[in-house]
């Protein structure tokens, strides 16, 4: 024989019957009979996208990426990849709304970087973000790759010049990992910021336009921070500008890690010495004789 239920049990059941009938009954009304059923449908219908979107984030978080731009013979520079230097390394290009970085994934820094500033500089500074950037588009290093190293998080490409040149945006991007190397605190403080500092707000002025190349000084024995990123014993710039007789000055510098002078102009150098410590070749489409001109030592009359 079947055993019976006890009362109370069915009590509730009833109960909870009740409950549910008269919450269909409810809901039925408010979105057929009632007046405001169709405002309570829509509201409904965002709620449940909204419950969804939710859910499919839990289930499968989306990529996170960072912007990727059109590839073409130019940036937002207009910068020729003729102009592009040849390097011995193997390094993917990244072009930004303000520079070019050639980034190395097996040091973890980039192999040169490029970019052109322009004055009257059309923008101010906009504010710093709180962390530098992973760079999706490589496998880049991270934020905090560098903490607690005893490095500062170098830029290449400033992040002032680029900022006041190109905008908030672009100043952004020169927060980027592929845009960064280790660099000694008191040199990126010192004789690299009073570097950037002057083709900025010295150059820039006096010529209208100056294109920089720059980079790390990389070696195969370069130690690394967290078996990352690779720390190079020195950074290397060359500047290039047109004076109003058309002609063409440039100038090299290689500042080491262990730079002592805080004089920036004392390490200054040809341009064929940096190309002969990095193994990379600037102007490569331009004839040998005005590769010569451009690279020889009297051209450090930049500076004057």
């Amino acid at each position: 024989m079947r055993k019976r239920r006890p009362k109370g049990i069915l009590d509730r059941m009833r109960l909870w019957k009740a409950v549910f009938l008269l919450g269909v009954s409810f809901l039925f009304y408010l979105l057929v009979l009632s007046p405001h059923g169709g405002a309570v449908k829509e509201y409904s219908a965002r709620a449940i996208a909204v419950l969804k979107e939710k859910v499919g984030q839990r289930v499968s978080p989306p990529a996170r990426s960072a912007p990727l731009r059109a590839q073409s013979n130019t940036t937002t520079l207009g910068l020729p990849t003729d102009l592009y230097p040849n390097s011995p390394h193997i390094g993917k290009l990244l072009k930004n709304i303000g520079y070019i970085s050639c980034f190395s994934e097996k040091y973890g820094i980039p192999i040169w970087v490029a970019y052109i500033t322009k004055y009257p500089f059309a923008y101010d500074t906009a504010k710093r973000p709180s962390e530098f950037i992973t760079d999706y588009r490589v496998n880049s290093p991270e934020h905090s790759d560098y903490t607690r190293s005893g490095y500062d998080r170098g830029h290449m490409a400033p992040n002032y010049a680029i900022g006041r040149t190109y905008g908030p945006e672009a100043q952004r991007e020169t927060f980027y990992m592929t845009n960064i190397i280790p660099q000694r605190p008191n040199v990126n403080r010192d004789q690299w910021r009073d570097l950037e500092q002057f083709i900025a707000n010295d150059l820039a002025a006096r010529y209208g336009t100056v294109l920089v190349f720059t980079g790390p000084l990389i070696s195969e024995d370069m130690p690394k921070l967290k078996n990352r990123v690779s720390v190079p014993s020195a950074m290397w710039m060359v500047i290039t500008v047109r004076r109003s007789s058309g002609e063409y000055i440039t100038a090299g510098f290689i500042i080491p890690q262990q730079a002592k002078n805080k004089d920036f102009r004392t390490y200054l150098v040809p341009v064929d010495k940096v190309e002969e410590l990095t193994g990379l070749n600037f102007f490569p489409k331009l004839p040998d004789n005005q590769q010569h001109i451009l690279e020889a030592p009297r051209n450090v009359r930049l500076l004057n």
